[in-house]
């Protein structure tokens, strides 16, 4: 997510307890869903492709055509109660 020099080697271990492609392996084998929008300004997608890309099966992402704060509520609220529904 940062420039290769953006934060010093102190800085990069201290954030390293909070990143999420740190831990994201050991959430398998239980179901990982994943819900984003292609615009997203707070969450860079390409930083949601990787943290999919590093999960491990059984994984589902779905992108919506929107920004962080414009996504369709109510249609993200319905796909999650269909995996919800399908999963637990």
């Amino acid at each position: 997510m940062y420039e290769k020099e953006a934060l010093t080697k102190e800085a990069k271990d201290f954030v390293s307890i909070i990143e999420p492609l740190n831990f994201v392996k050991q959430i398998a084998p239980r179901p990982l869903l994943m819900l984003n929008a292609k615009n997203d300004e707070i969450v860079p997608p390409l930083m949601s492709r990787l943290l999919f890309k590093a999960a491990e099966e059984p994984k589902e992402i779905i992108w919506y055509n929107a920004k962080h704060r414009d996504a369709p509520i109510d249609i993200i609220y319905g796909d999650g109660l269909n995996w919800f529904k399908k999963y637990l």
